[in-house]
């Protein structure tokens, strides 16, 4: 009797010490899981940051880059695992973990591929969008041009006086005006830079009323100015012929009108898939940011091929 009950006593010590075992084993695998998955989440923010250091931003855009998506995702597959017991028992988290850390490039180049692919079908929309909204982008008689007669390619420009990506496309369409004359271009205020764009804006879609053969000079001359203030672009309008107390007047008499261009042109913006300044339009093609010459001059040359 005494010997079975010493039998018992060691098997269930030996349960015991097992079960302590056991848990301790899952401790140390979940702690070294976690400390894997902190290397392997170092591992790919500094190579996201290192990517971001080598990417260049030709657009005054407001989106930031989506490549934090790719950690966010890391992060949460992580997490997940390691809240799993089936993945415990294999250690599988610590795999996955130790495969990021070693392979942090396959995440970053995973979301790369994802932003084309919703690049593809934002374009896609985007195409659809601009071919219900041709009137008021094409035909729409408030917004400025620069046009001469027998023209068959139009060029529309979304701008914003305090882009200095704006500043530095002026220089492609003053070549395609210059070198083009059957190219007509028509200009989309659309201040998205605070309350001094806004008022350069107006100022600009006054000098229209007024001497709409003139805006482009009047353009040109602001767009390469410092102007930040109405008055600053008021003098530049002087400079033109334009007295300030007609400019004056005229922002007030059609102030309803002035204004309804700009937004007309927000919502324009922003149903095409616009989301900063400069982005033209060829067509029914959307150029977002600072195109050069060249670029432009293929589109035309596309576009007249389909005419």
């Amino acid at each position: 009797m005494s010997k079975n009950k010493t039998s018992t006593t060691k098997t269930t010590n030996n349960k015991r010490t097992t079960a302590k075992k056991t848990a301790t084993k899952t401790t140390t695998d979940t702690q070294t899981s976690k400390t894997a998955t902190n290397k392997a989440l170092a591992t790919v923010t500094k190579t996201t940051n290192s990517k971001k250091q080598e990417t260049s931003n030709n657009k005054c855009y407001f989106n930031k880059s989506l490549q934090f998506i790719g950690l966010i995702l890391v992060i949460i597959a992580v997490n997940f695992l390691s809240n799993q017991y089936i993945f415990k028992k294999d250690n599988v988290n610590e795999k996955i973990a130790k495969w990021i850390s070693k392979n942090p490039k396959a995440i970053l180049e995973s979301v790369i591929g994802m932003q084309k692919e919703q690049a593809e079908t934002q374009q896609q929309d985007m195409q659809k969008n601009i071919g219900t909204r041709i009137d008021d982008l094409y035909n729409r008689k408030d917004s400025p041009v620069k046009t001469s007669s027998n023209t068959d390619v139009t060029i529309i420009e979304f701008f914003d006086y305090n882009c200095g990506y704006c500043k530095k496309a002026l220089g492609s369409i003053e070549k395609i005006i210059n070198t083009d004359k059957k190219v007509k271009v028509i200009f989309k205020e659309l201040p998205i830079l605070g309350q001094s764009s806004e008022e350069l804006a107006k100022i600009a879609l006054a000098f229209n009323i007024i001497a709409p053969s003139k805006y482009f000079d009047f353009h040109s001359a602001l767009m390469k100015s410092n102007a930040r203030t109405a008055d600053a672009a008021i003098k530049i309008a002087e400079t033109k012929g334009i007295a300030r107390a007609k400019i004056n007047r005229i922002l007030k008499k059609f102030e309803a009108k002035i204004k309804a261009e700009i937004d007309l042109n927000r919502e324009l913006s922003a149903q095409i898939g616009i989301r900063g300044t400069p982005a033209f339009l060829v067509g029914e093609q959307l150029f977002p940011g600072a195109v050069g010459f060249e670029t432009l001059q293929q589109a035309i040359k596309q576009e007249r091929q389909k005419n």
